[in-house]
């Protein structure tokens, strides 16, 4: 790690000194892009920012108030009030989302019940291209190639969309939006420091060369996500890493690489560029065992996403897209190590149709492959199809939105995921929304190849590896309805409902006997489950320097089939409350307050026909940002102390199990749980969300 370090620090060292010298000629920036662009969005009164532009629920920019799935939108504001040092620090404050950090390096995004660890039922797209992995099916977050400085905001929606998007597209998606390049010029650089020996650098330019406008980031990022504070309280002898004891280890040490270009042939037509590296080292804890420690659990990991996207607009209102994108994953170790590719390609026409009617289409094609010593070969997967969508405006208080799309997929039959959506409007400041749609999710290459087998006693096997095996998405029946009202333009709020019916859930399950095996350990999809719930929320500007939210969520599962193996563990209730605050003297921030309710969890067999189970403890934390922005004549100077979970030194967030025992038991025979003498112990030496308190340092020449 020592060399790779000093090499990516040479690097950046050649890099800062020619920037810096092209930065005494750069063009000097504009307020609306300094200045202004910090101001607005806290001056902004409910009746504006109901206006703000989206994309995500319909593929094309429109009004938030006109969208026909409930978004919430994190701004760029919002990211830098926060402190966040990754995307899942801002989405715990968002109503219906839950996040779930089963180590550092490993954090689960779910929407409205639907979360498991690797959880795959969540779309990520960063500018539109899926980041999910193919391989596995879920999201590593801490490897996503983007900086959060260069982000223009998050469109999170916790509605299924596989109208327009496809597969995974399942509990929700999360769409994340970089800056136009033409709104960032110059130099930054950015410094932070602090608790788990936390180390960050950044540094980033942008700029133009004649028409070309271009932005260069790069950065490194240390961590260690866990380790006891007292490591005297642990008894036992514990193996070492890297000259600590007594303490899991969760080293991480990622470098990233993002380049985006844009060039306006004129102003109808354009090419955007986008490329993103990410690679390093990282751990994966042993979840399972108190007395297995890390050793040989850290592996190496790469990832090269690539994006380029042409437009032509005809009109103010219609426009034709072209997207390529690619995407490679590798990760090398002892770890499950795999190679992961995929290439896709899109063409999408959105325009009107009369004066009531607005289009939008496309067709797609992508080509997946992945190879692994889990799956045996090189296994590829193919995907076509189409999309319509249709925007019906029969009167000027009612919106209706049609969507229909089609996916065929290599492993999989032919796919049809229908949609509609009415909006209704009776006045400006009280809206009605109504939803109906189906969804899919894709098994990953893991789950349709896994093929294990250990002479004639054990096999591992996915779906298409059995025999007469047989692949089938997992699929859900989403009904939404959504009030928000905007009772002056200082105050409003929202009100959710919904119900999920699930259905062929994929699940990993233990079968003793297994055909002549003495065991099997296979994927299946036979379960169905129902979710219901809903999430209310507040906004209050109580002055131009002084905005507050509170949201609570509760959301009830309902296994229709019997349960076998893992059982989703979430909670039933949930609550964010939260200030942002900025004052005329250059102090700004933010204090989140988060509370999550109970859990129960079950995994694995134990005890013949019984299973592992775990209740997970309540917990509350507190985060917060007091940050200080300094301007002069062409740039700034911040400086922030962020605190992470600052008065709560000890939560669990994901199930851990040991041995033969449960964690926090649910027997009535006291043997088979842990006691609390165990449970303190064990506390003492794993799985802990210690409290992080970080400083940072950012400098900006215009």
């Amino acid at each position: 790690m020592y060399n790779k370090t000093r090499y990516f620090v040479t690097i950046l060292n050649i890099i800062i000194s020619n920037i810096l010298i092209i930065s005494v000629s750069a063009q000097e920036v504009s307020d609306t892009i300094t200045e202004k662009r910090f101001e607005d969005l806290l001056k902004m009164s409910f009746d504006e920012l109901k206006d703000i532009q989206v994309i995500s629920a319909a593929k094309k920019e429109q009004k938030l108030s006109e969208a026909s799935a409930t978004i919430t939108v994190i701004t760029a504001n919002d990211i830098e009030f926060s402190g966040a040092t990754c995307i899942p620090d801002l989405l715990r404050s968002i109503a219906g989302l839950d996040v779930m950090a089963a180590w550092d390096n490993n954090i689960d995004v779910g929407g409205r019940g639907l979360n498991v660890f690797q959880n795959s039922k969540f779309l990520v797209l960063l500018d539109g291209q899926r980041l999910n992995n193919d391989y596995s099916g879920s999201v590593r977050w801490k490897e996503i190639p983007v900086l959060l400085e260069d982000i223009e905001r998050i469109e999170v929606i916790t509605s299924p969309l596989s109208a327009l998007y496809g597969a995974n597209s399942f509990s929700g998606m999360i769409n994340i939006i970089t800056k136009p390049v033409e709104k960032i010029r110059g130099l930054r650089l950015e410094g932070r420091i602090g608790e788990k020996q936390t180390q960050e650098y950044h540094l980033r330019y942008a700029g133009n060369a004649g028409k070309l406008r271009f932005m260069f980031n790069t950065g490194i990022a240390k961590t260690e996500g866990w380790g006891n504070r007292d490591s005297t309280k642990v008894e036992e002898e514990v193996l070492t890493y890297k000259g600590y004891s007594a303490k899991l280890k969760d080293w991480s040490e990622l470098y990233k690489i993002t380049l985006k270009m844009e060039y306006p042939f004129s102003k109808k037509t354009g090419l955007i560029l986008s490329e993103g590296v990410n690679f390093g080292d990282i751990a994966t804890p042993n979840l399972q065992s108190s007395q297995q420690k890390i050793l040989n659990t850290h592996f190496s990991t790469k990832n090269w996403h690539q994006m380029i996207r042409y437009y032509y607009q005809f009109s103010e209102n219609s426009e034709i897209k072209f997207h390529l994108s690619s995407v490679y994953w590798k990760d090398e170790g002892n770890v499950m190590p795999s190679v992961s590719k995929r290439y896709d390609s899109e063409v999408q026409y959105s325009g009107p149709l009369g004066t009531k009617n607005y289009l939008v289409a496309g067709i797609f094609g992508e080509n997946a492959y992945s190879e692994s010593p889990d799956i045996t070969e090189i296994r590829k997967d193919n995907l076509y199809g189409f999309y319509l969508q249709d925007e019906l405006k029969p009167v000027s208080k009612i919106n209706i939105t049609f969507g229909l799309r089609y996916d065929k997929h290599t492993a999989l039959n032919g796919i049809f995921s229908p949609r509609i959506s009415c909006i209704f409007t009776p006045t400006e400041k009280h809206i009605f929304r109504f939803g109906i749609g189906s969804s899919f999710r894709k098994p990953s290459f893991l789950e349709n190849y896994y093929y294990f087998s250990m002479d004639s006693t054990i096999i591992v096997a996915g779906l298409l590896q059995k025999p007469n095996g047989i692949s089938k998405p997992e699929k859900i029946v989403s009904y939404n309805f959504d009030y928000q009202a905007i009772f002056s333009k200082h105050f409003s709020s929202r009100i959710n409902l919904f119900r999920n019916n699930v259905k062929d859930i994929i699940i990993f399950v233990e079968e003793v006997p297994y055909l002549y095996f003495d065991r099997g350990y296979v994927y299946e999809n036979t379960r169905e489950l129902s979710v219901t719930g809903g999430e209310v929320e507040i906004r209050c500007i109580i002055a131009n320097y002084l905005h507050a939210y509170a949201n609570t969520s509760y959301q009830k599962l309902k296994y229709e089939t019997d349960t076998i193996s893992e059982k989703l563990s979430v909670p039933e209730i949930k609550r964010n409350i939260g200030l942002q605050y900025k004052f005329k003297f250059g102090l700004f921030g933010s204090i989140n307050m988060h509370y999550v309710g109970e859990k129960e969890a079950q995994l694995g067999n134990l005890y013949g026909d019984e299973y592992y189970f775990m209740k997970i403890d309540p917990y509350s934390t507190i985060d917060m940002n007091l940050a200080y922005r300094y301007q002069f004549k062409k740039g700034e100077l911040q400086f922030a102390i962020t605190g992470f979970n600052i008065f709560d030194t000890e939560h669990l967030e994901y199930p851990i199990w040991d041995g033969g025992k449960a964690y926090f038991g649910l027997y009535d025979d006291d043997a088979k749980n842990w006691s609390e003498e165990e449970r303190n112990q064990y506390e003492n030496r794993n799985a802990l969300h210690d409290r992080k308190i970080l400083i940072r340092l950012t400098f900006t020449l215009f």
